[in-house]
Order: structure tokens, then sequence, then C-alpha cells
């Protein structure tokens, strides 16, 4: 990003209290988003500012979903792209605000279901990959048995309570 962007990264993440102003300033020059975006997946990019770009990423779909539906395609492929897990948790964390669409959904979908049965993963990345599975399989219902084995699985060894409580959601749709 650019060194604008850079310092709207720090006051977003230093200052609590400016975040809506910063969510702002990223919205009023969209193109932005994609400087965002691309930040968010480069590992040339000094840490934190990977982290730092995709958390605004996932304020500005859990604030205004409508905006961010707009670089769904984008957000797909950042997710795809990237490779470090805090980013990627909050990429994902955006996506659940968001309504899935047919882009790359069964590429989407695999993915998804790859990460959320891997227990070496984060915590809640997965919880954000259970969701996305969840969405997707009320979109494509004949996906549905193959989540809720996949909750079950997870429900007989989780041990965290946000796993735990995103596969009683799964399970009670039965």
């Amino acid at each position: 990003p650019m060194t604008a962007d850079v310092i709207y990264l720090d006051i977003f993440f230093n200052e609590p209290d400016n975040r809506p102003l910063v969510v702002q300033y990223f919205m009023e020059r969209p193109y932005r988003i994609m400087h965002l975006l691309k930040a968010s997946v480069n590992t040339e990019l000094e840490h934190p500012i990977p982290m730092r770009a995709a958390w605004i990423v996932s304020h500005i779909g859990q604030d205004h979903p409508s905006f961010l539906q707009n670089y769904y395609g984008e957000l797909i492929e950042s997710i795809f792209l990237c490779t470090t897990d805090s980013p990627l948790r909050s990429l994902t964390k955006a996506l659940n605000h968001l309504k899935i669409t047919d882009h790359r959904i069964g590429e989407l979908y695999e993915f998804c279901f790859q990460h959320a049965s891997d227990t070496q993963r984060a915590v809640a990345f997965r919880v954000n990959c259970l969701y996305i599975l969840q969405s997707i399989s009320q979109r494509i219902p004949e996906l549905f048995p193959e989540l809720k084995n996949l909750a079950e699985i997870i429900q007989d060894n989780a041990t965290e309570a946000s796993l735990k409580a995103v596969v009683r959601k799964i399970l009670k749709k039965k």
C-alpha cells in the first residue's frame, strides 16, 4: 500500500476509537480496497502490515457488507493466495458477512472443508471456514450431509467453545 495507507493501518490498529474513520477512509477510496487485499497476501511486506490490512477488510465486511460484496471475486482470490493464518482469519471473517455467489464456489468449498478439518490451523480460522461451509451448503443442499459428517467429527474432538458452538448450529439444521 501507499504511505498514506500504511499510516491509516497504524491508526486503525493503535487507536480503536478511530477505527470507523479509517474504515471510512478506505470506503471513500474504493480503489484502495484492492491495495488492502493485495497487502493482506503479500509475504514480502513487513509484519504486521498484512495482518492490519486484512483486519480493515474484515471490519469493512462486518460494517458495510454490501460495499465489500462488490469485491467478492477479489476477496476469494486473496483468500486462496493467503498463506498466513492471521490475515487469512480476517479475510474469511469478512467473507462470512457477504452473500456467497457461484464464483469459484466448488474451490471455496474444498478449501474451507480442508482447513476446517485441519486441527493444526487456528481455531478462529476453522470456525470461519465452518460458517462459510454452512453458507455454501444452504446454497447447495446436497453438500450438507458431508458438512454434517465433518461437524460430528469435530464435535467428538473439539475442546474449544467457539468450535463447539458452530458445530451445534450446523447440527441443529439437520
